[in-house]
């Protein structure tokens, strides 16, 4: 008998194939219940809300109007890194695209960033600068932030590893943030003033000096005159 050989040609078709089915009966297994599903929905809107209002899908961590959305959020992309990672995970395929086709982040540390910079855009309009005091009572953490930005620019600069990248730098930028913050011209000229008066106090002790000194010869010249 001939016995046909294996059909190598579709090994890579079927194989596929096998993986795509391997991944549907994943997602059978996580499931949601017509409750969660429900639940997850109304989240979504709620996330669309605070896009509308917000022109972000940026909630922050500790969103005080809404805590149970922040998390919600947090929880969306921990289940996201989990199905990275080849892991059993609640979110879908279809769940994936809806948050992406609303601008949704996935990146935690990306995320906190571009909370960050909103934030410093904000305080840009009510301000009228960037220039963020480093004792801000308001915001303290944004003062923290553009502190780091600041340093990481540097490190940047120096050709060395840093935490930052050409797109931030630029986006810094077009939003007139200054990296080189140096003193300002009061505390400038109170710094001259401070060394203006050490100087005119030491040329004082020298022309005091000096006087003594003059008043001792006049007074020599004065005795040797009476000797004479």
């Amino acid at each position: 008998l001939c016995v046909p050989s294996p059909p190598f040609v579709n090994q890579g078709k079927d194989e596929k194939m096998l993986q795509l089915h391997k991944k549907k009966q994943s997602d059978k297994k996580v499931s949601m219940r017509p409750y969660q599903s429900e639940k997850w929905q109304q989240y979504f809107y709620q996330l669309l809300d605070f896009r509308r209002n917000n022109g972000t899908c940026l909630v922050p961590h500790y969103y005080a109007e809404n805590i149970a959305l922040a998390r919600w959020v947090k929880r969306q992309r921990y289940q996201y890194n989990l199905r990275l990672k080849g892991k059993k995970s609640s979110i879908t395929i279809e769940r994936i695209r809806m948050l992406e086709q609303i601008g949704f982040i996935w990146d935690s540390h990306e995320a906190a960033w571009e909370e960050r910079r909103k934030e410093l855009e904000i305080f840009r309009a009510v301000n009228g600068t960037c220039s963020v005091p480093a004792t801000c009572r308001t915001n303290p953490k944004l003062a923290t932030w553009v502190k780091c930005q600041r340093r990481q620019y540097r490190l940047f600069c120096e050709g060395k590893p840093a935490n930052i990248s050409p797109e931030r730098i630029l986006e810094l930028e077009n939003l007139g943030f200054e990296w080189d913050v140096g003193r300002s011209s009061s505390s400038i000229t109170s710094a001259k003033s401070s060394e203006w008066d050490i100087v005119m106090e030491k040329q004082k002790e020298l022309m005091s000096s000096m006087s003594s000194d003059y008043e001792l010869m006049s007074d020599v010249l004065t005795l040797l005159e009476d000797d004479n």
